[in-house]
């Protein structure tokens, strides 16, 4: 009988209902995976799995650490491609969704499909092995050792959607002279869509400009049917959610979950987030700023200008809300240089 299998992989440090002053945590990932009707019985049912972002469960101290090392990425990972083991059928539907590192964490887990395939049930044991060579940047999906692996151990599954807000593919310790630890253990190399994928949806952040929370947007494959890169008004925190203010985060959560309907992902009745509320001077936020603000002053003192639209593969619109606020609030102009293409292009609704 064919389900729907849907992983949710949040950011760092969020926990759904955690006790923040300024937000309540419930991230755009950990309300979407809220409102997916779970019904794993009926044909056609979804079967849904929620993952903690890296940190989530630490003291401040050594979640300050796996914050800035990406420390635990590597576990999470793993234990989402062995869950896949035990619930993905040849039949099934997969969907993948992430914010932040929890979006590097859904990326990279469709680069491991694609390099290593899904272990069948019998051959879970080689989890650790189908991981590392995945990692392995000598070889990659069309390796004789990749291939020879599948074909052996795994079948490829088809992953019918994927979803992620700002994906942050700087990982590791923010500082100069960690340059090449961060290159070796942390940096992100899945740029590519893979060409398991069907529909690729990303939201990003227009008002972001700090450089350690740098975007990473994919280059397209022409086997993809869908490729979606969209900019939103706000902040790396405003785009992907986490704050009781919701005004900015409902609208790329309103756009992911059309487009996860679309697709085929039911959700449960009146679970879509009620728009309109008028735009507001203060309510783009900086994320982390009460925690790290002057931590992330020493490591990081300048500012980081993301370019919007200016990558060579294109596939990036503006969505409507940042004409909507440029007419409401009349000084508002994002600092992000952007492309004067963007504003000839129709807008992604």
């Amino acid at each position: 009988m064919a389900k729907n299998v849907a992983l949710f992989f949040d950011g760092t440090w969020q926990v759904p209902d955690m006790d923040l002053e300024d937000g309540d945590t419930n991230t755009n990932v950990s309300r979407l995976y809220q409102a997916v009707a779970d019904n794993p019985m009926a044909e056609g049912g979804t079967v849904k799995r929620y993952y903690h972002g890296v940190g989530s469960d630490l003291h401040w101290y050594d979640r300050l650490v796996a914050g800035a090392t990406g420390l635990g990425l590597s576990e999470i990972l793993v234990e989402a491609y062995v869950e896949l083991v035990e619930l993905l059928r040849p039949d099934d539907r997969l969907f993948l969704f992430g914010f932040s590192r929890g979006a590097y964490t859904a990326r990279s887990l469709s680069g491991m499909l694609h390099t290593s395939g899904l272990l069948h049930p019998e051959h879970r044991q080689l989890a650790g092995r189908a991981y590392a060579l995945y990692r392995d940047r000598r070889r990659g999906p069309q390796s004789a050792e990749a291939r020879r692996f599948a074909s052996r151990y795994a079948w490829v599954p088809e992953i019918h959607m994927i979803g992620v807000w700002d994906t942050v593919g700087s990982l590791g310790i923010p500082l100069r002279s960690f340059a090449a630890f961060n290159r070796r253990r942390f940096e992100f190399h899945d740029t590519r869509l893979s060409p398991l994928v069907r529909h690729a949806y990303q939201a990003l952040a227009i008002d972001e400009h700090r450089k350690a929370f740098a975007p990473t947007l994919w280059s397209p494959q022409t086997t993809t049917s869908t490729l979606e890169q969209v900019w939103f008004p706000g902040a790396h925190s405003n785009v992907g959610g986490g704050y009781r203010d919701r005004v900015l985060s409902d609208v790329s959560l309103d756009w992911m979950m059309g487009r996860a309907c679309e697709q085929g992902l039911p959700l449960l009745p009146d679970s879509r987030p009620l728009l309109g509320s008028p735009p507001r001077e203060d309510d783009i936020i900086d994320s982390y700023q009460r925690f790290l603000s002057r931590l992330y002053r020493l490591i990081s003192p300048r500012r980081y200008l993301r370019r919007i639209g200016f990558a060579s593969f294109g596939n990036e619109t503006l969505h409507p809300s940042v004409a909507t606020r440029r007419i409401a609030l009349h000084g508002y102009r994002p600092a992000n240089p952007i492309h004067p293409r963007l504003a000839a292009t129709p807008p992604s609704t």
